[in-house]
């Protein structure tokens, strides 16, 4: 039926939807770790910096 086919429609726009936005959370949350690790290591050398000075 017509309405069946409209729901199911629908339905394959959501899981879409949020299977891209599941695809955009994961590569902000590896952003996020990324720039925590040059944040580690920008800290990393600075501490050796102020060590050798």
């Amino acid at each position: 039926s017509e309405e069946f086919e409209v729901t199911s429609a629908v339905f394959e726009a959501l899981n879409s939807a949020f299977v891209t936005r599941n695809a955009l959370t994961e590569a902000s949350g590896a952003a996020f770790e990324a720039s925590i690790r040059v944040f580690e290591a920008s800290n990393t050398v600075f501490e050796v910096i102020s060590i050798a000075f």
